[in-house]
């Protein structure tokens, strides 16, 4: 089965800096699993952090379509939380490894099945 992986890293500039809305929420993680995991959208998430603890990456499959796209697109929770999790990362000095630029366009690209970083096509989670 094809499907869409995301892989985004961010780092704070020391380990005083609380990773606060980059970790989700008990309310974010029950409508993840609700709306994405129990319905076969999202497919597996992993996050894992650097020896050191200054980087956290987060590894997501998907599955492919434009029902899933319009269906985040559509989703306020999530919107928030990206948003929130870019104003916090903005004020605390944490860098995302792809800009928030980059990310909206690979985003729109996926649209019209085009994928760029930080997305990409696997076949397998062996791929993530």
């Amino acid at each position: 089965m094809e499907m869409n992986a995301m892989v985004m890293s961010y780092t704070r500039p020391n380990v005083n800096v609380p990773w606060g809305p980059n970790i989700k929420s008990a309310e974010l993680e029950e409508h993840y699993t609700k709306e994405y995991k129990e319905t076969g959208y999202l497919i597996a998430e992993e996050i894992t952090f650097s020896e050191d603890q200054l980087t956290l990456t987060r590894k997501t499959a998907w599955t492919l379509g434009l029902n899933l796209f319009h269906k985040v697109k559509g989703d306020a929770l999530v919107l928030n939380w990206v948003n929130e999790v870019r104003q916090y990362n903005v004020a605390n000095s944490i860098i995302p490894s792809v800009t928030t630029e980059e990310f909206n366009t690979a985003w729109d690209l996926l649209e019209v099945n085009i994928c760029v970083n930080p997305f990409k096509r696997i076949e397998s989670l062996d791929d993530l």
